[in-house]
């Protein structure tokens, strides 16, 4: 008889997006900071009694439209959302602003860069299937 594991139950969340790309629907960058540990707090009780999930935060990823504004907001923005969610145990980060970070001939406009969506897959198969 053939024993068929179950797929493991994960989890890729992104959080955070500089407040320039839908100035309407933006909390900002300082209530996305204030609301980080809360998230972190959250995510923590959620692992506490789903150890066998597996959570990945992915990090806001670069842009392509006025570069050096909206990229110093992002890195800010994700440092201060991986600072508390990323100490939390079991929490792994996959690095969505250092994937695309320089690599705007790859985007499909300003924004999106659905030619980079296979390498986000292939480095967090990488990690879930534990290949070097």
């Amino acid at each position: 008889m053939w024993m068929i594991a179950a797929p493991p139950d994960i989890v890729v969340y992104n959080a955070g997006m500089p407040e320039q790309t839908c100035p309407p629907c933006h909390a900002g960058i300082a209530e996305a900071a204030a609301g980080a540990p809360a998230l972190a707090s959250m995510v923590s009780r959620l692992l506490e009694a789903r150890p066998s999930l597996k959570f990945y935060w992915r990090s806001t990823t670069a842009f392509c439209q006025d570069r050096a504004k909206w990229n110093a907001d992002t890195a800010r923005l994700n440092g201060m959302i991986e600072a508390p969610l990323c100490a939390v145990p079991g929490v792994r980060k996959l690095d969505g602003y250092g994937w695309t970070e320089g690599r705007c001939a790859d985007y499909d406009d300003a924004t999106h860069h659905s030619m980079l969506a296979f390498d986000h897959v292939v480095t967090w198969l990488r990690d879930v299937c534990d290949i070097q």
